[in-house]
Order: structure tokens, then sequence, then C-alpha cells
């Protein structure tokens, strides 16, 4: 199979804001949300689906917390001897820290457990403090969520009893392409 160039056939994107005063998006990480690997939305814009899919164990969010989505990460492997390494890959890394805990029965350390040591039977998406809900775009045919291939999820004490504990999360996932946000008004309130 030969490795070609995309078409020259593709018109050339119009950017957002061309000659317009600049408009801005905030960043960071508001939660984390897992979807069963084998749920697939019928309507992701649907609330009362997203409500149904809470109520089934589904889908869950973290924790309000703090977190980021770094710089991707390039692949490149050496596919023919005669020619330089190529772009085979990209690898997302997403980081938080959630300081939300339960301290009436402590079932967190059970709750983050279970995310932690079952991670490939889950999907993650995350919502972005801009309100958006950044999940898979080709969520109308398979999971909304990203398949994780690493993680660390920790939880981690101080020295200082003063600073309070915190879960810290940083989970990777391979997909070649910008991940990009969906506005789905509503949804959050059925996700508490």
């Amino acid at each position: 199979m030969a490795l070609c160039a995309t078409s020259c056939a593709v018109d050339v994107p119009v950017f957002p804001n061309a000659g317009c005063e600049i408009e801005t998006r905030k960043s960071g990480i508001q939660y984390l949300g897992l979807i069963k690997c084998d749920y697939v939305f019928s309507d992701i814009t649907d609330p009362t689906e997203w409500a149904t899919a809470v109520a089934a164990n589904q889908v869950h969010i973290t924790t309000e917390g703090i977190g980021a989505k770094p710089e991707t990460t390039k692949v490149s492997q050496k596919l023919s001897s005669c020619r330089p390494e190529q772009k085979v890959g990209e690898t997302h890394t997403v980081t938080f820290r959630t300081y939300g805990v339960d301290k009436a029965t402590n079932t967190d350390f059970a709750i983050h457990n279970t995310a932690k040591n079952n991670l490939g039977a889950y999907r993650l998406f995350w919502i972005g403090c801009d309100g958006l809900f950044y999940v898979h775009p080709d969520y109308a045919s398979e999971s909304a969520g990203f398949q994780v291939s690493e993680n660390k999820w920790d939880y981690i004490m101080n020295e200082d009893s003063n600073e309070p504990a915190f879960y810290d999360i940083e989970v990777s996932f391979d997909y070649i392409g910008i991940v990009g946000g969906v506005a789905l008004p509503g949804v959050l309130d059925d996700l508490g």
C-alpha cells in the first residue's frame, strides 16, 4: 500500500475571526467523565438520555477539579529504510486533580480504585471551563469517549496537614487530530 499525500482537492478552511477582533475560549478542565466502553448515545445532545445513562451507571463525572490538556505528542515510526520517519499517530494527555472526597463514608477510595483498575472498561471525556464537552468526534457511531492507553491515578497526602489530600490523575489516549468541544446545553445538570 502506497503512502500518499492528502489530495490537493480539499478547499482551504476559512478560519474564525479572520480580520476581526480575536475571540478566545476559557482554558482548564472542570470535570473528567467516564462512559461505559460499549455505551453509544442515540442522541448525545439529549439531556434525558444522559440522565438515563447516569441512572443506569453508564456515565459518571468526577467531582470538580483542576485539569489541563497539554500539547499533543507526535508518534513517528521508520516505515522504510530509504525514507525518514513518518508520523503514524498522536498521543493526547489529560491531567486532573480533584480534592473532592466523601468524608462521611469514605467511599471515594473504592470509587477511584474502581476507575483506576478498570480503565479499559470505560471511555474518557471531559468538560472544560468553557462549558464544552470534549468527546470523541465519532460519538454518533461509537462510544463518545476516548480509549485510555496509559494512566496514573493516585491519592496524594502531603506532609503538611494544612494542605488537603487530593486525587492526582493523568491519562493518555491515541487519536490523530484536534479534540474539539461540543456544546450540550442542559446535560451537565443531569450529571451531578
